[in-house]
């Protein structure tokens, strides 16, 4: 919008006699006239207020825009990270199923030189690690 032309608010009477979905499609329409763009239409909504005076309980209905809205996260103590790891058999991790040297004797190799390259079987682990809600990243790193 180049020019923004005044928009005037929403009147009382309009607010008191209409129900509260037309109320909220001409405030948004009107604050569009305004406030048109890419990022109004990707990032921007409208939050509905109802304020009541204690005294004279006068109530108040505004429709507010919104870019960036709060919400509450659940309290919860302690978290669960569940990992699934996925990686190929190698005689050096499975050596009573893989490892077969000299016939049917199975031995665990005695170096690095003796593995055998990675077998097509695959091995699927899964890890539950519980930590705090609030904990510090570095409390997931292997030590």
């Amino acid at each position: 919008v180049k020019k923004k032309p005044y928009v005037e608010a929403l009147e009382d009477k309009f607010i008191e006699k209409t129900d509260l979905q037309r109320i909220g499609q001409e405030a948004w329409r009107r604050y569009l006239r305004r406030n048109r763009s890419v990022i109004t239409d990707l990032c921007m909504g409208q939050l509905f207020n109802l304020v009541t005076c204690p005294e004279c309980n006068h109530s108040s209905k505004n429709f507010d825009p919104f870019n960036v809205l709060s919400l509450p996260l659940p309290t919860v103590d302690e978290v669960i990270f569940r990992c699934l790891v996925v990686r190929r058999a190698t005689t050096l991790n499975c050596p009573n199923t893989l490892l077969q040297v000299g016939g049917s004797s199975k031995r665990r190799p005695k170096s690095l030189n003796q593995l055998s390259p990675p077998s097509k079987e695959l091995i699927f682990e899964e890890y539950a690690i519980p930590t705090s809600r609030l904990a510090d990243p570095g409390d997931l790193k292997i030590k």
